[in-house]
């Protein structure tokens, strides 16, 4: 298992963690993202900001990761965004299941006074059928779905039908992870958390 470590952040601490990480042992590569400038980082007072930009940053970037990995011998690609804290066995976990696009179920509050979500989703943008279908989530399991993301096991097989995470031009929603879903979807591979 290699872990490669990319680098897009303006903030020294940051870039300081991300080396001492990397100088570890266990096949450690850190890499600088060549997308520059940075896009700034906007919070608002309960949540950040995202942007058409910032979603075509992260597009980007993911696809760049994508074009590295797909030049490597590796099998499977587990990309983590970096808000999301995880079990340091989860990619193992994920990887046993042998199956093509894998998710961790997690929860999460979009703004501060809704409710805990999973960010999983049934129907594109982000909808969900019916309380039932949210509350299955909770019993340990696997589940298709129709949308994942943020906490992605890939296999290079899936990878190989040119899935990325790019725009798709005529959709009204924006988001990385739901490009890469709606690309998916249409190829026929199945989604599963």
């Amino acid at each position: 298992c290699s872990f490669w470590a990319y680098d897009d952040s303006d903030m020294l601490a940051s870039r300081q963690m991300l080396e001492e990480f990397c100088n570890e042992p266990h096949r450690r590569i850190l890499a600088r993202l060549p997308l520059r400038p940075l896009v700034p980082y906007r919070r608002m007072a309960t949540t950040h900001l995202w942007t058409a930009e910032t979603f075509d940053r992260v597009a980007r970037i993911k696809d760049w990761i994508i074009a590295q990995f797909m030049a490597s011998d590796a099998e499977a690609l587990f990309l983590v965004d970096s808000d999301v804290l995880i079990h340091p066995d989860l990619p193992r976990h994920l990887d046993s299941l042998n199956l093509p696009i894998v998710s961790e179920v997690f929860w999460t509050r979009w703004q501060t006074q809704t409710p805990l979500l999973p960010q999983v989703w049934h129907t594109h943008p982000g909808g969900y059928p019916n309380a039932e279908w949210i509350t299955r989530l909770r019993t340990p399991g696997v589940y298709r779905v129709g949308g994942l993301g943020a906490c992605t096991l890939i296999r290079r097989s899936a990878l190989a039908y040119g899935l990325n995470f790019a725009p798709i031009e005529g959709l009204y929603y924006v988001g990385e992870d739901r490009y890469f879903c709606v690309r998916a979807n249409v190829f026929g591979l199945p989604l599963y958390v």
